[in-house]
């Protein structure tokens, strides 16, 4: 969690420097795949692929190099079916989850063009979990005593609320009325941290592939770090 603050406290102390900024807002689907590391025998399937919303506000000034910001939810359903321990004392899990991250993400990029401006990015994020589910089993053995457990509900004791990874895309932002302006993005990501506590396996995480659209606005006309100076003999 203090991961998650120290980002946001970045992103304030960076827009009080920002001159002209853009808002965004945009949504699209996310193809994601797993990523694992096992201890046991552990297979992975997709439930559904997600959708994702998020809202940005970047520096728009006339340089190369512009800052950006982004928070973003995005959800992943999946199945999970694990076995560990030996013949004598051992589990079985077999449980299909469905949670939500909240990312926020710093996304330095260099941006091109005049009238039509193309962008490309790379940045580290974190998220903090924000929803869970879970439906499945759990089945365990210790000698010739077998115990069956039926879960249902709220999963966040088998995650770790706070995830870290890092960014990259590239996107188009067409004018299409004065400072309104239609958004066209594509991207990944991909998480650092073992997210799992619940079953079979020494990492655990998402790559995930995104195509998304918006719109976006600018606001204001100042470069970065230019302040309006008084002129000479005014007050």
């Amino acid at each position: 969690m203090r991961q998650f603050y120290f980002f946001v406290l970045i992103m304030l102390l960076s827009i009080c420097s920002f001159g002209q900024i853009q808002i965004g807002i945009k949504s699209g689907y996310n193809y994601f795949f797993t990523i694992d590391k096992e201890l046991g025998p552990t297979t992975y399937s997709i439930d559904n692929n997600s959708w994702v919303v998020a809202i940005s506000l970047r520096e728009r000034t006339p340089g190369m190099f512009n800052m950006g910001f982004e928070i973003e939810y995005i959800s992943h359903s999946f199945s999970v079916d694990s076995r560990w321990g030996g013949p004598n004392n051992g589990d079985h899990a077999q449980y299909s989850y469905s949670i939500g991250y909240l990312n926020l993400y710093i996304l330095p990029q260099f941006v091109f063009g005049k009238h039509l401006k193309w962008f490309v990015y790379v940045g580290p994020y974190v998220g903090q979990l924000t929803n869970s589910k879970i439906n499945g089993t759990l089945n365990s053995w210790h000698g010739t005593t077998n115990k069956s457990i039926t879960r249902e509900g709220k999963a966040s004791e088998d995650f770790v609320r706070t995830d870290f990874g890092v960014a990259t895309g590239a996107g188009i932002d067409i004018p299409i009325f004065k400072r309104l302006n239609f958004l066209i993005e594509i991207g990944s990501s991909i998480g650092f941290r073992n997210l799992a506590k619940a079953w079979s396996t020494d990492f655990f995480n998402f790559l995930n592939l995104k195509a998304e659209v918006g719109f976006t606005y600018n606001i204001g006309n100042q470069g970065l770090f230019k302040r309006n100076s008084c002129k000479k003999g005014t007050l």
